[in-house]
């Protein structure tokens, strides 16, 4: 098998159902030589049925398109989840997706759009990520660049979503913003520009 073929699924449970959180963590955690690499981490529960809040820190795909299968559970973002330039970070669930501030994302794509908990994700740059979507929760994102470094598109779908722009458009660069149905806002620092194109 080659890196274009390799598959690997990781599962997230320590396998006991406990009245308080024993959640499996990821900490420091690397694909090699891997095309796609699934982690499950909708096994895990606690005693009464509740939902387990599964940490992610410092992951890196290389070439690898990862998928994180949270099901009911809650994903923390807790440092970097760099991937190739080509490839994507798909989340999917009912639970809650959350970045703590240092959850520098790099990734063609960042696909959270199967995901109807809440999205939050605080440390979106235009150099980094290339699309973001988010699901039908009532998301909120924001956008860190000081200056839009490369073209980025923002679909937050469903939901009554946030979008804070802390960037300023510049000249041959794109930021397409399509916030879907609900009650939306969208908020631009107060030294905002916004240029036209063409």
């Amino acid at each position: 098998a080659t890196a274009g073929t390799n598959t690997v699924n990781v599962v997230l449970d320590d396998g006991v159902r406990s009245v308080s959180s024993t959640a499996v963590d990821l900490t420091t955690f690397t694909f090699s030589n891997i095309a796609t690499a699934t982690i499950d981490a909708s096994a895990d529960s606690l005693q009464s049925g509740a939902a387990e809040t599964h940490a992610i820190d410092a992951l890196t795909g290389n070439t690898a398109d990862i998928t994180i299968k949270a099901g009911a559970n809650n994903i923390s973002l807790t440092g970097a989840a760099t991937l190739g330039a080509t490839n994507t970070l798909t989340l999917t669930g009912s639970g809650k997706v959350t970045g703590d501030g240092t959850e520098e994302l790099t990734a063609k794509m960042v696909d959270a759009s199967a995901v109807s908990g809440v999205v939050t994700l605080t440390q979106i740059e235009s150099a980094q990520v290339g699309t973001v979507k988010t699901g039908s929760g009532n998301d909120v994102l924001t956008m860190t660049d000081s200056t839009t470094e490369a073209d980025l598109t923002i679909n937050t779908n469903a939901g009554d979503d946030k979008l804070t722009l802390e960037t300023d458009a510049t000249e041959g660069q794109s930021l397409i913003v399509d916030m879907g149905t609900g009650n939306d806002t969208l908020v631009l620092v107060a030294s905002q520009q916004i240029l036209a194109t063409g």
